[in-house]
């Protein structure tokens, strides 16, 4: 890796990361870029209040949606369709973010042994 292609990727502002054959990092370049100290606290404290909640369900909700257009339509899978339903359904009694992750999981097994 030269500097001028580091020089490139922070031009495009692009990350490298080079790992060892194992999967150990070795090197790591990101861009640089202003720090906005409002936004992360706002991030630290998210996960102390519902916003991690709120973010994690809308987001996992999206996910789930996707998913399941994607079972009837491409995979013709109507056992997976079933539990992405149910599992979504169910979203809403989440009240942790670890709670949404099981759905998430759930769902991505039923998923993806479609």
């Amino acid at each position: 890796m030269s500097l001028a292609a580091l020089r490139w990727l922070t031009d495009h502002k692009a990350a490298f990361v080079m790992l060892d054959r194992d999967g150990t990092v070795l090197a790591v370049t990101r861009p640089v870029r202003p720090s906005d100290v409002r936004l992360r606290r706002a991030q630290g404290l998210a996960y102390q209040n519902e916003t991690a909640v709120s973010i994690a369900r809308d987001l996992i909700d999206r996910k789930l949606v996707e998913q399941k257009g994607v079972a009837v339509v491409a995979l013709r899978d109507q056992p997976a369709v079933a539990a992405i339903e149910s599992l979504h359904a169910q979203l809403d009694g989440a009240h942790t973010v670890d709670d949404i992750r099981k759905f998430e999981a759930f769902a991505a097994m039923a998923y993806c042994g479609a």
